[in-house]
């Protein structure tokens, strides 16, 4: 399907389950690889919100073979660059490299995201820096003022409306045994899709990845995967800021669904630049707001339409019948 979607795509499976999906451009003189776990905040334990993205911090704290210093040192070396993130439904790490340094960059993916130290000592630190990282998080009303938003999006306190980045009572007291238990029951092969694009070819990447994880046994990965539904009504959340952030939530299409580029046609017209209906209507020729979008976001059995603007409480009422 891939190859006859993009010229020089391709797409191959290891015997462990291990995906491998590349893409060919002969011009290119890098290469762009990642590592892909299906694995997000949506999957953290109820009780454990952040978990995911707690891990995802820790891998870079050093393996069994690499300190901290060394895993960045190596990417550095070869003019690269090396970094991760946390989504709701999945975790990747990637690295930038020039094409020579295609080799290194797979030996330290392959390294961090399959023999993490889990040092008791990083793992105090990063949590220092997890905990400072919600503090700036919260302090940025927009940022803050999604998270509001989305927990209240799902009904029942769907998985989805955790924040990634968990809260700061359940970042102190979860321990790394339960972080380690979580790389060792989602961080396997078959729940896992290594992505190459650039200066690379088929035969030699697809052999490349495998020589770094075929050494992984094949298992079965299991995923909770309820669909939720959209919980309809107004929220209000007070706050000592100058603005009104405020988000409106629709129905929207999953990751995997028909109509997601007509959605994503309409979503440009609607809110998604300078020349958009909403842009013009509410900032261009009544100066109501700096910032008004709209977007799409997408997992694999739901979906939603959200709109955004940030007002002055006074005009709260017109935006909200504009849009």
């Amino acid at each position: 399907m891939i190859e006859s979607l993009y010229p020089g795509a391709f797409r191959a499976t290891l015997e462990n389950g291990l995906t491998v999906i590349g893409e060919e451009v002969p011009s290119s003189l890098s290469v762009s690889v990642g590592v892909w776990i299906r694995v997000g905040s949506r999957d953290d334990p109820p009780d454990r919100p952040g978990l995911a993205h707690f891990l995802e911090h820790l891998l870079f704290k050093g393996t069994k073979r690499r300190d901290a210093a060394r895993i960045s040192e190596e990417i550095d070396a070869v003019g690269g660059y090396i970094n991760g993130a946390t989504g709701k439904e999945s975790t990747f790490y990637y690295a930038d490299v020039p094409a020579d340094g295609l080799p290194v960059a797979i030996d330290v993916l392959s390294d961090l995201v399959q023999h993490p130290a889990f040092d008791p000592a990083e793992v105090e630190k990063e949590r220092g820096v997890i905990l400072e990282e919600i503090r700036a998080h919260d302090d940025d009303p927009d940022q803050y003022g999604y998270d509001l938003f989305v927990s209240n999006l799902w009904k029942d306190s769907h998985p989805l409306s955790r924040p990634v980045l968990g809260t700061q009572a359940t970042i102190r007291d979860v321990d790394v045994e339960e972080i380690a238990a979580f790389h060792r029951r989602y961080y396997r092969p078959a729940n896992m899709v290594v992505v190459g694009c650039g200066a690379l070819n088929r035969e030699g990447f697809v052999e490349l990845v495998a020589r770094h994880f075929s050494a992984a046994p094949a298992e079965s990965v299991s995923l909770d995967r309820t669909p939720p539904q959209l919980n309809p009504g107004r929220n209000r959340h007070p706050r000592e800021i100058g603005q009104v952030q405020l988000y409106f939530g629709l129905p929207g299409s999953t990751a995997g669904a028909e109509d997601r580029f007509p959605l994503e046609i309409v979503n440009t017209v609607l809110g998604g630049g300078m020349s958009s209906r909403l842009f013009r209507l509410i900032r261009e020729e009544r100066g109501l707001a700096y910032a008004v979008t709209s977007s799409v976001v997408r997992y694999s059995d739901a979906g939603a339409w959200i709109i955004y603007a940030g007002t002055a409480p006074k005009n709260v009422g017109t935006v909200t019948d504009i849009t």
